[in-house]
């Protein structure tokens, strides 16, 4: 098949393109575009590139700025620093200048007298006879007699392992002292020798102790813990033990005698238990005040003198927690209400439990309990018949046992209302069957629960019902529970060593198994830190001290410790810096212990913001607020409760109304929910504003603001009568606030509503 022509039209030469032509203005056009795009891209790279170069150069000055400024800070802080220590040092300077001239002219003085002394004897004396010439051989002086030796001056070594010789030498002291009953003068010996012995072990800075030389040294050890409890004793107390018979007026304990207190002195010191060292550990653990030193020691005794020997060192932890309640306890009578039926003293109640052990009586193995929680078991203040009464009537498992033994008290309403006693001699008995209030049934839950040897606390504090009281009880040996709180976080018992309130949350943080001696390097630098303390070596003191809250950073005796003896003289001695560092480490760990918290406090107070302005310091206290409440606050409304109070007594103190009306404002605002907290700050509001002078103009306008802020958010309709007994009193806080404003007839208004509604509930069901 032929192919067929092509039908691809002719163009005129009217309508064709010269392609020559048309191709030169296309690339003309390109290149100019093209130079458009990269002139403009240019120029766009240019203007950006120079606005990030200025960009760059202000902050690089800013910068310098704020580096040339930290730089001036820093070299105005060091130079105020150099000027406070030339300051400091011109000024111990001028003082060691004054006690020399004062020596100098008292000496001066002395001889002057002395000299018209002998003046007056020679004219008294003067013979009628002038006297013959002397011989011109002159008379040898007389050699000055050396002072006598005394008892301890003889040099003896304590630091480091020891030789036989050093040891006998050691042993031959104490027993030269037990014999004489001389403990104020080897008090005295020994202290000089344990001064110069611990000064060698201080670090290379001569600021933190070498716990580790301290430990491997046994006799510097024996040394210290003795002159301790001499110090704490004192003569008069530790000659009672040894020296019995000299103690006029005083009846000798049963079976005591000079060879029996001998024998317990060489026992604490030298038996391989280290009862000694065990007692003065627990001693400063626990926070032992020492006027109480005397009567624990010779509790300790006591309980000695009347232990078989093979038990005495198993159950020297048992002997020690008797010895260490403190004699306003040990000697109380509880709240058993029959004079005619003491309780148990301390003796007996480690009697007591020393046999129930023995027999397998007991729910837990108080043999290898600690000090510690033994304190919790032995404070129970009953009668014998108390203790034999619940081995006979209750049979609780230990994980249970403060739990049924609570809720198995009935709630007496009637007593909780009206204040109806029914009981006679309160005792365990008495409580089951006639039921009480949360706390009779705290009492009886917690006290049964120590009978059995269960460690347990009674424990109160206040909520939005209203005040109330549970248990805290070891129901495990890892774990410490709480007993009917009802949701309550703000409850506290007391130690009964120290007599000190502790919060509830000291014992909740502990959720870990007892380790046996796992904080005997607290307590052995606490109590040396303390011993130097009292014999005026304070450098020696801070660096035992210093070893101790680097080593156990959560613990509370060890920093309460630091700042007593970093705060020796006002703390003028001690560099801004390390306060500072201080109240950092305990802003941190307070995370793991909260009574932290309370310490960083004094310490901010005390030595970092008490030389500031005014504004200064509201502004470290809003910082150290709003850090506690970061760090749990809520659970310890109390710690804000006292940093609001701090900040409220400084506006206090400078009569800033305004500045306490707002502040109050903005927190009784947040705890309109919390009755609890809500009263405790209105309470504290009320004492600042007294101290602030408030006018009545003030106090009106507070009254305002409080009564606003009940009717909107604390009123309720009252269908809780523990509920509306908290609301009650808050709303007569309120009528006190009217009352000081002078208008006392709104004040009437309300403390009237106030009763009529709590009247009518309690008539009710």
């Amino acid at each position: 098949m032929a192919k067929k022509p092509s039908k691809r039209p002719i163009s005129s030469p009217s309508t064709a393109r010269n392609p020559k032509k048309s191709g030169s203005n296309a690339g003309l056009i390109i290149i100019l575009l093209l130079v458009l795009v990269i002139g403009g891209g240019g120029y766009y790279y240019y203007d950006m590139t120079e606005k990030e170069r200025i960009r760059m150069e202000k902050r690089e000055a800013a910068r310098r700025k704020a580096a040339e400024e930290r730089a001036r800070k820093a070299k105005e802080e060091a130079e105020r620093l150099a000027r406070e220590k030339a300051e400091q040092e011109r000024l111990k300077a001028e003082e060691e200048a004054r006690r020399k001239a004062e020596e100098e002219e008292a000496r001066r003085r002395a001889e002057e007298e002395e000299r018209r002394r002998r003046e007056q004897e020679q004219q008294q004396e003067e013979p009628d006879e002038i006297p013959e010439e002397p011989d011109e051989t002159p008379e040898e002086p007389e050699k000055p007699e050396e002072p006598e030796k005394g008892d301890y001056d003889e040099s003896v070594d304590l630091t480091g392992t020891l030789s036989r010789e050093e040891r006998e030498k050691f042993n031959a002291m104490l027993e030269n002292v037990l014999k004489e009953g001389n403990y104020a003068e080897f008090s005295k010996a020994f202290t000089a020798k344990t001064v110069e012995a611990v000064q060698g072990l201080l670090g290379g800075s001569g600021e933190k102790l070498n716990y580790h030389a301290y430990r491997s040294s046994r006799n510097l050890m024996n040394a210290v813990e003795l002159c301790v409890l001499i110090n704490y004793s004192g003569q008069e107390s530790l000659r009672y033990i040894t020296h019995p018979e000299d103690k006029l007026g005083s009846k000798p304990l049963k079976g005591s005698s000079p060879e029996t207190g001998r024998e317990f002195i060489r026992w604490l010191v030298n038996d391989r238990s280290r009862p000694l060292h065990a007692f003065i550990q627990n001693y400063m653990l626990q926070e032992g005040r020492p006027e109480n030193m005397p009567f624990a020691i010779q509790t300790f005794y006591n309980i000695w003198l009347n232990t078989p020997e093979r038990d005495r060192a198993k159950y020297l932890n048992l002997a020690i927690a008797c010895s260490l309640v403190n004699p306003g306890t040990a000697n109380s009578n509880g709240l058993m209400r029959n004079p005619k039926t003491p309780v148990m003293k301390m003796p007996e109640v480690f009697e007591y439990y020393r046999q129930r052990d023995s027999k397998r009586k007991l729910l837990t193995d108080v043999k290898k309990m600690s000090v510690a929680r033994l304190l919790m078991v032995v404070d129970a203040r009953l009668t014998r018949s108390e203790f034999e009464w619940v081995e006979k009537n209750l049979s609780y498992d230990r994980a249970s046992w403060a739990s049924k033994a609570y809720n198995s008290i009935k709630y007496l309403m009637e007593r909780a209302k009206n204040g109806k006693d029914p009981y006679t001699h309160y005792t365990f008995a008495e409580i089951r069957k006639e039921g009480g209030v949360c706390r009779d049934q705290a009492y009886y839950a917690a006290n049964t629960a120590k009978v059995m040897g269960i460690p347990a606390v009674y424990a109160v504090g206040d909520g939005d019902r209203g005040p109330h009281a549970w248990v805290v009880s070891n129901d495990s040996e890892t774990q410490w529970n709480q007993i009917n709180n009802y949701g309550y976080k703000t409850g506290t018992y007391t130690n009964p060593c120290s007599g000190r309130r502790h919060h509830e949350s000291m014992l909740l943080l502990q959720t870990k198994k007892e380790k046996p001696g796992q904080y005997d390097g607290a307590a052995d630098c606490i109590g040396l830190s303390r011993f130097l303390l009292s014999n005026g070596n304070v450098d020696e003191a801070r660096g035992a001290a210093r070893y101790v809250s680097g080593a156990f950073p959560t613990l509370t005796a060890a920093w309460s410790n630091l700042v007593e003896m970093l705060g020796q003289d006002g703390g003028s001695e001690v560099n801004m810096g390390e306060w500072r560092r201080i109240h950092n480490i305990l802003t941190v760990q307070s995370r793991k212990n909260t009574e932290l918290t309370d310490i960083a406090a004094d310490v901010e107070d005390k030595y970092i913001i008490s030389g500031r302005s005014a504004t200064g310091k509201k502004q470290a206290m809003d910082r150290s607020l709003r850090q506690l409440r970061r760090n749990g606050g809520e659970e310890r409304s109390d710690l804000v409760i006292d940093a609001i109070g701090r900040q409220a007594s400084m506006l206090a103190e400078n009569s800033d109304v305004r500045g306490l009306y707002n502040l109050y404002r903005k927190e009784l605002k947040g705890y309109t929910k919390r009755g609890d907290v809500f009263g405790q700050l209105l309470s504290q509001c009320i004492s600042n504003y007294d101290k602030a002078n408030a006018t009545p103009r003030d106090w009106a306008q507070l009254a305002k603001e409080a009564e606003k802020l009940f009717e909107k958010d604390i009123r309720s309709g009252g269908g809780d009568y523990f509920k509306l007994t908290k609301e009650v009193s808050i709303q007569k806080q309120v009528a006190d606030i009217y009352a000081k404003a002078g208008n006392s007839k709104k004040a009437e208004k309300i403390t009237k509503d106030a009763d009529e509604r709590l009247s009518k509930a309690k008539k009710s069901e």
